[in-house]
């Protein structure tokens, strides 16, 4: 069974690997070092094990139910000899390959794959001692639950590197409290056994905060690429779809597993059990991890926020219906990207109320964000053809509704620009321009 118990815990390592290799637009790594990374990690669990044969057994310090012990044993017992030994293997493989770290979003992805072997290893215990009913768990609270604690010691070092030129030391020592005690704190929720069942719960929650962070990280890291480009974009549809259908087959494997441990019936109460307690999480996660607001040199603050936000719309007097939203920029907001720095053609919807008159070509210049980061793109609206006379407007993706024609052009709203100087004005929204009128973008059939 070890073996069996190995293959799926390299599976679900491979998830987060995979969806590193995707969202790293700019300048994709080789496998290898992934790989290598991956290795580092999974040695580092020994680490773990000598600090605590040598340093630690011999403490008299253990769980017993009292809430500050049991907290500071999950922060200084577990998370910090943990955090250090995975820092160390991270440590380990920047300088073997130091010449590969030439981006932020480099730092994160490699310390994360250190953190993933490592639950990788500590995986393939815990399936063995507790059997396959766990694996779905694991998969998707306890390997990112690792890779997020362990991806603030990464954060550390992109602000020592990218951001901060004083007090780098006590930043970086910072971000491993910080780590440390995350660490501490989900396993305390899980472990303190006056919380019982609550404590999970409250887990749960503090899962969620955390990929929050996770996501602000991710997404600073990627702002300031070395080699930014607004022309590409990490697409949110393909990665959710990616992790999905991952985590669906880790659903799938635990199932065949239970049926060949137990039977059918147990196979089918586990497997609900697991998605309906974990496969919420799993979505939001998945799908907040999936968006990311690209902004040039844009340092996204972090705010102590659930990945979700909930809107409740009125229906009737008295009566709301609510509805949910994931953060980050979605698909539809993306839509106008791939035509960045490019010629495209803007067809009026409208034959008859029209600003444009008919289709005109457009230069669609750059990608501007204003007030909460709204984005809109600037065009030169050209009189005749894709030169001469220009007039300048903005653009902005249409997110409700028929947001796209049958073969796929995106729908914007083409709005009035007083002045460039407006484009400086983070106070100004869309409703603060004129609507001009619906158009489709389209490539560019020509000059």
């Amino acid at each position: 069974m070890i073996a069996i118990y190995s293959l799926v815990a390299l599976f679900i390592a491979w998830i987060w690997v995979d969806y590193y290799r995707l969202i790293d637009i700019y300048e994709k790594e080789d496998l290898k070092y992934f790989v290598l990374a991956f290795l580092l990690g999974c040695a580092s669990v020994l680490l773990v094990l000598g600090i605590q044969e040598l340093f630690l057994n011999d403490l008299n310090f253990y769980l017993n139910g009292n809430f500050l012990n049991d907290l500071a044993f999950c922060t200084f017992r577990i998370g910090v000899v943990e955090e250090f030994a995975k820092f160390a293997a991270f440590g380990l493989a920047y300088v073997l390959f130091k010449k590969e770290f030439d981006e932020p979003i480099d730092y994160l992805a490699y310390i994360c794959t250190v953190a993933l072997g490592f639950s990788a290893v500590e995986n393939v215990m815990y399936f063995y001692n507790y059997g396959p009913q766990i694996i779905s768990g694991r998969a998707i609270l306890s390997s990112i639950g690792h890779m997020f604690f362990t991806s603030l010691i990464g954060y550390g070092f992109v602000l020592f590197k990218f951001r901060y030129k004083k007090f780098r030391m006590g930043l970086f020592a910072l971000f491993f409290f910080l780590s440390s005690l995350a660490h501490g704190v989900y396993d305390f929720l899980l472990m303190h056994e006056p919380f019982q069942g609550f404590g999970y719960i409250l887990m749960l929650f503090f899962f969620l905060y955390c990929i929050s962070f996770f996501a602000v990280m991710l997404n600073n890291s990627l702002n300031h690429s070395t080699f930014f480009d607004y022309s590409k974009v990490v697409d949110p549809g393909k990665v959710m779809r990616r992790l999905l259908m991952y985590y669906a087959a880790v659903f799938a494997i635990q199932f065949g597993l239970m049926i060949w441990f137990y039977n059918a019936v147990d196979a089918v109460k586990s497997t609900l059990l697991s998605f309906f307690m974990a496969g919420i999480v799993a979505l939001i996660s998945c799908m907040r991890l999936s968006r990311f607001k690209l902004i040039k040199e844009r340092w996204i603050p972090f705010k102590f926020e659930q990945p979700y936000t909930i809107h409740f719309h009125k229906v009737s007097e008295g009566r709301y219906f609510p509805t949910v939203s994931i953060d980050g920029e979605s698909q539809s907001d993306l839509t106008l990207t791939k035509y960045h720095n490019e010629l495209v053609e803007l067809l009026p919807i409208s034959t008859r109320r029209t600003y444009l008159g008919i289709t005109k070509k457009a230069y669609v210049e750059r990608k501007v964000f204003l007030k909460h980061d709204e984005p809109f793109f600037l065009v030169k609206v050209f009189e005749k053809g894709s030169s001469g006379p220009f007039e300048y407007l903005l653009l902005e993706v249409k997110r409700m509704g028929k947001t796209h024609t049958k073969v796929g052009d995106p729908i914007a709203g083409l709005l009035k620009l007083q002045s460039l100087e407006q484009l400086h004005d983070t106070n100004l929204g869309s409703k603060d321009f004129q609507f001009l009128e619906w158009v489709v973008v389209m490539p560019s059939s020509g000059s």
